[in-house]
Order: structure tokens, then sequence, then C-alpha cells
């Protein structure tokens, strides 16, 4: 498919539906999401993931959310692997500067993607505290997030780019952890997801292993301060009308 190679793409799709529906461990999820159909297919391909690579850490506490009231600031810990100059930063830059600091305290588990960049800078200051699990073992990393006193445990990664689940299966927030920007954990220690009515239609919520949290509108948070991009003009590139149109028009009867 990164080829665009279509040799045999029905018989090798089938073939992959049906070693996940007999729960044969022969895709990765997220990349699962462009050859799945249909959902209960996408949480199967999850769970038989989570419980191979990433399974539940046993005997690991379960903390009572109410023993946390009266202890101050709840504390949120943003876990990523691309507190850099990528989509995922791009998009949630904004949301961090404007949580309410008399409520919350956010830190950020960066996973090792801190670089020189604008992009980088701006999310330090963004941040009450940053703390570099990037060279941390799962079991150092979910230790130094208890040590940190993390509440609510935000997942920014899932099955994508620099992820760390083995983190998560450990359960070292007290009260929550939360998935975002990504689908499909099949994880039992992942305990909500937040959508939208689009990407999890009402009908749709019972093919999730977490409790689906639905926000008005879309999931998807964006930052005010980007760049608006101008509408493209063929000319600009020296391409004439006539010859873009021939292109499109062909693409789309072909």
């Amino acid at each position: 498919m990164y080829a665009a190679d279509w040799t045999n793409y029905q018989e090798q799709k089938t073939a992959l539906l049906q070693g996940v529906r007999a729960g044969q461990r022969v895709a990765r999820p997220f990349m699962f999401q462009a050859v799945a159909d249909r959902p209960e297919d996408l949480q199967a391909c999850a769970r038989l993931y989570a419980r191979d690579l990433y399974p539940q850490v046993p005997d690991m506490p379960r903390h009572d959310p109410a023993s946390r009231k009266g202890q101050g600031k709840i504390r949120l810990g943003y876990l990523s692997g691309e507190f850099r100059d990528q989509a995922t930063a791009i998009l949630m830059a904004g949301l961090y500067e404007r949580h309410d600091r008399g409520r919350f305290e956010i830190i950020a588990l960066d996973n090792g993607s801190a670089d020189r960049s604008a992009m980088t800078a701006r999310l330090k200051r963004a941040f009450d505290g940053w703390i570099d699990i990037g060279d941390l073992n799962d079991a150092q990393a979910a230790a130094r997030i208890r040590e940190a006193g993390i509440d609510i445990l935000i997942n920014l990664n899932g099955y994508f780019g620099k992820h760390r689940m083995g983190v998560f299966a450990q359960r070292p927030a007290p009260c929550r952890s939360i998935i975002w920007l990504s689908r499909h954990p099949g994880a039992p220690y992942i305990d909500y997801i937040i959508a939208d009515a689009v990407v999890i239609p009402a009908g749709e919520q019972r093919f999730y292993d977490e409790q689906v949290v639905t926000l008005p509108g879309c999931y998807q948070v964006n930052d005010d301060r980007g760049v608006r991009s101008r509408p493209a003009d063929p000319r600009r590139a020296g391409l004439p009308r006539t010859v873009l149109y021939s292109a499109i028009s062909t693409r789309a009867t072909s």
C-alpha cells in the first residue's frame, strides 16, 4: 500500500481479516485501520496486540480518586513521543497554554522527542513541569510518574510513533488514564477515550474497551496560532489551468 502496489490486494486483505478473526497475531492496530471495514475487527486486533506485547502488569494497585480530594491542584500528565514540530504538538500547543492554572498543574512526560525547534521551546514554556522518560524503561518511567504525583495520565500516541503503552500497563496514575488523538488501545488499563459523534458514532461505542467521552463538535483540538494557508493557485506553480483541470478530471474518472 505504501508503494501503491495493489497486486493481489483483495486476497491479502481477506487473509489479514481472517487471521485477526481467528485470533492470530498478523497485524498492528494502527496500520490495520487502513484495511479493516468493521469496528469489531479493529477492536479484536487491538486486544490481540495489547495482550501480546503490552499486557497489564499484575498486582498494580488501583487508587480511589476520592482519596485525592483536598490535596491541591489536579496534576495532569501528558505523555507523548512528539513534543516537537510534529502534527500532535502543532494541534495541542494552544491547549496546554489554556489550562486553568488555578485548578490544574500540567506536566510533560517526554519520551525523548524534545529538540531545539521553536515548537519545543514553546511547549516548555506552556508546561508547569517537564520530565524526560526517553531513557527509562517502562518500570522506571512508571515509578517516575508516581513520584511526580500525576493524578490523570493522558496518552497522546496510542500505538503510533514513539509510544509507551508499556508504561500505561503499569497504571502509574492513581486516578485515571485517558487516550486522545489516537484510537483503539484495546487495553484494560486505559479508562477513557476522547472522541466525538463522527469518529465514534453512538452505535459503535460498544466496540471500545474504554469509556467513550464524546466532546461537542469535534474531538480534535487545533491551535489558533497556526499559519493560515492560502488557497492554491496553479499559476503560482507555473501550471496552466487547462492542464490542472485535465489532470483532476482524468483522476476522477479513472
